[in-house]
């Protein structure tokens, strides 16, 4: 008969706290590896895009112009960001495009996003936005508004340009924007947000 050692009475390792904080650490630099690939690739020459109903294209914003307020009783704090654009491909390769954000504005516990997406091939259908924060993660879709000027949803045909604004309740801090089809299922591409 063998003598019985204490160490079998242990209780066994618990290995599940490990794999939850390598999962997440995984998961942040997957992010910031994608953020860093977003901003740091060479810029694509945006599709000349002619909207067929007669309206303007979209404007390039001018870098020493200031954002005046959009809504009643708020008041930006900062300037806006430079603009930054990214192309996408969506639906395996049947839709190509273009976005970008044209300006950032910060207010108390809110960003306004002045955004345009150019689709220069196939229909962007059921498009949509979420934002989530660089340091946690944390995820906020835009509100949606009667205003004319919201693009939170939509869809984009080919050869048109559609620029808006998104309303994201958020607390100022480096964040990315989705663009994701499918009621936000599906992420298509991410520019940064400069907090």
């Amino acid at each position: 008969m063998s003598q019985p050692n204490i160490s079998q009475y242990r209780p066994p390792r618990r290995r599940a706290g490990w794999l939850i904080a390598v999962l997440v650490a995984a998961l942040v630099v997957g992010l910031g590896v994608t953020a860093w690939k977003v901003t740091n690739e060479p810029q694509l020459a945006a599709p000349s895009a002619t909207p067929s109903d007669g309206v303007d294209g979209p404007s390039t914003p001018d870098p020493n112009s200031t954002v005046a307020p959009s809504m009643p009783g708020h008041t930006p704090t900062g300037s806006p960001s430079p603009t930054q654009s990214t192309p996408f491909v969506a639906h395996n390769g049947e839709v190509k495009g273009t976005w970008r954000i044209d300006s950032t504005e910060w207010h108390q516990d809110e960003v306004v996003l002045t955004v345009s997406i150019t689709v220069s091939q196939g229909t962007l259908d059921d498009y949509s936005f979420f934002m989530m924060t660089d340091d946690t993660a944390t995820v906020n879709r835009p509100e949606t508004s009667s205003d004319p000027r919201d693009i939170s949803t939509g869809t984009v045909e080919q050869g048109r340009t559609v620029t808006g604004t998104l309303t994201i309740a958020t607390q100022r801090k480096n964040s990315m924007i989705v663009l994701a089809q499918n009621g936000g299922a599906t992420a298509i591409s991410a520019l940064e947000v400069v907090g």
